[in-house]
C-alpha cells in the first residue's frame, strides 16, 4: 500500500500548512520589530525636541542674564548720579546755613 494519492496530498497539505505557520510568525516577529523601530525613532525624535528646546531655553537665558546685567550697570550708575545731585543740594543748603550762622553772630 502506497497511500495513494490522498496520502500524497495530506503530506503537501501538512507541509504548506508548516509553511505558511512558518511565515506567519516570521511576519509576526518583523512587525514586533517594526514597532520597536518606531518606538526608537520616536524616542529619537523627542530626544532632538527636547535638545532644541533646551537651546532655545539656553539663549533666552543668555539674553536674560544680559539684560539683567545692563539694567544693573544703569542702576548703578543712576544711583550715583543721585547721590552726586543730592550732595550738590547739599552745598547750598551749607553755604546759607553758614551765612546765615555768620549773620546771626
Amino acid at each position: 500500500m502506497t497511500g495513494g494519492p490522498g496520502g500524497v496530498m495530506a503530506k503537501a497539505k501538512r507541509w504548506d500548512q508548516k509553511k505558511i505557520e512558518g511565515l506567519k510568525n516570521k511576519r509576526d516577529k518583523s512587525l514586533k520589530e517594526l514597532q520597536e523601530v518606531g518606538k526608537d525613532l520616536r524616542a529619537i525624535v523627542k530626544e532632538q525636541q527636547l535638545t532644541n528646546q533646551i537651546a532655545g531655553l539656553d539663549g533666552r537665558l543668555k539674553n536674560f542674564n544680559i539684560d539683567l546685567n545692563l539694567t544693573q550697570d544703569k542702576l548703578t550708575k543712576c544711583t550715583d548720579e543721585k547721590e552726586e545731585i543730592e550732595r550738590q543740594i547739599q552745598v547750598p543748603y551749607l553755604s546759607l546755613s553758614l551765612i546765615k550762622y555768620l549773620i546771626l553772630k
